[in-house]
């Protein structure tokens, strides 16, 4: 996308980034009643919203203040390291979780 072939090519290539992380969120959102149980789904749906509230406020700030600092061709790595903090986080939150239903 930052290679910014073709205008017609950035648009194609941002609009299907968009259609395929777009479901992502809802998602996992409808999946917390089966990951964490009824009970505890009311609160961790709320604190879901909040940090995706929160995150897309200050990820979004820290990634303009980079991209000020160092130039708009450095947006594609951003992404990715960014995109790969969150799938690390995500395979740790699994393993804790896992190693707690396994807990006697």
């Amino acid at each position: 996308i930052w290679a910014d072939v073709t205008p017609a090519v950035t648009v194609v290539a941002v609009a299907l980034t968009g259609l395929s992380l777009g479901p992502i969120f809802p998602a996992l959102v409808n999946l917390t009643p089966a990951r964490l149980g009824p009970a505890a789904a009311v609160h961790a749906v709320g604190w879901q919203l909040a940090a995706s509230a929160g995150g897309g406020a200050g990820l979004s700030a820290l990634i303009g203040v980079v991209l000020q600092v160092s130039g708009l061709t450095t947006l594609g790595p951003v992404l990715v390291a960014f995109a790969v903090a969150v799938a690390l986080g995500n395979l740790l939150l699994e393993r804790g979780a896992s190693s707690r239903a396994g807990a006697p």
